[in-house]
């Protein structure tokens, strides 16, 4: 910071981001919150938590990987708008868009539905970008490789004017892999690792039908979705806590926002019917007994606060260090982020060496 001013200009604009996202919540009636770090059950997202524990009782704890549970809780109990700012905790790698510990902003809506929330999105993201940039367009520059010269790097202009672009999933495995994927198939998981094996994408053998997927998602789409674009048609499988639409048998309400090929919201519908959502977290259980890296554990306190009733309701998270690196064009997170982590590449490296 002494030597450059580009570091401290990203803190700057990362705290005007902030500042604006907290502006339009607030202006739409929103109520913010605080939620809990630290809970005897660590469920919200897929994802490995990081465990701790009271000294005085040696009960186990888990820090935080999202904040929904309890913000949905208070959606029961009359708050019909809220949203959370704060850090959550993946006990995760690293890479340029991956961090342990990162921020994002949650939100949920009662009587509220899908085109309503893509509405809102959209609003949010024009909000902020005319607020950080003073326009709707987004001038980024893509990483450069070692094998390219400078003057063959070509600056991508992001247009946030427009309706946000949107692909199903499902059709844009079929269109791109020329096999369809049944969601309701019973060998789902050799279709899905035949897939992975004719796209030369890697799996692990104890990888279960939620990660097989993701990687095609990873691999085949998500790069090409450069300009503002709304994911959609995911199985109903790959969200224990989101609703299934009407529409399409199997398929869950829900997107996933992605920008320069960065996922930076996903939203969806939420399941409000106790039985079914006990149902989901079991199967999750399951299925985390196979893959270690996930964790979705039961929460029979939030089950029981479903019974009272959750009002139709929508609800949202995104990374707000991903946002960060997109509007000031940066290529990793640890730029946006005040004190990363300096030895995880030294620790990488004698990983490698050993």
């Amino acid at each position: 910071m002494l030597v450059s001013s580009k570091f401290s200009n990203i803190l700057r604009v990362r705290s005007k981001i902030i500042r604006e996202i907290r502006k339009y919540f607030d202006e739409n009636n929103f109520v913010e919150v605080e939620t809990p770090v630290l809970s005897h059950t660590a469920t919200g997202a897929l994802a490995k938590p990081f465990v701790t524990k009271f000294s005085s009782s040696d009960r186990k704890l888990f820090l935080r990987i999202a904040p929904e549970i309890f913000l949905k809780t208070l959606v029961i109990g009359g708050l019909e708008r809220v949203y959370e700012i704060g850090k959550q905790f993946r006990n995760e790698g690293f890479s340029h868009r991956h961090y342990p510990e990162f921020t994002s902003i949650e939100f949920y809506e009662a009587y509220a539905d899908m085109k309503g929330l893509v509405a809102r999105t959209e609003a949010l993201f024009r909000h902020v970008v005319r607020a950080v940039k003073g326009a709707l367009a987004v001038e980024i520059t893509p990483k450069v490789s070692s094998a390219e010269e400078p003057h063959a790097r070509k600056a991508v202009i992001l247009d946030f004017s427009k309706p946000f672009a949107r692909v199903h999933v499902l059709k844009a495995i079929f269109e791109k892999t020329g096999l369809s994927v049944d969601v309701f198939d019973k060998n789902l998981e050799i279709t899905l690792r035949t897939l992975c094996t004719r796209q030369s994408i890697a799996f692990k053998a104890s990888d279960s039908r939620i990660q097989l997927f993701d990687g095609l998602v990873s691999s085949l789409i998500e790069p090409s979705c450069v300009q503002p674009t709304f994911l959609v048609g995911f199985p109903s499988f790959m969200s224990p806590l989101a609703c299934d639409s009407p529409s399409e048998p199997g398929i869950s309400e829900r997107f996933e926002f992605f920008v320069n090929g960065m996922e930076l919201c996903n939203a969806y519908t939420e399941l409000g019917d106790p039985m079914k959502q006990r149902q989901k977290f079991m199967e999750y259980e399951e299925l985390q007994n196979r893959e270690s890296s996930n964790h979705v554990a039961m929460n029979e306190e939030f089950c029981k606060a479903l019974e009272y009733g959750l009002p139709p309701t929508v609800g949202w998270g995104m990374g707000i260090d991903r946002l960060t690196m997109l509007l000031t064009n940066s290529s990793s997170i640890r730029e946006v982020i005040s004190f990363p982590t300096l030895d995880y590449e030294s620790l990488g490296y004698q990983q490698k060496q050993q």
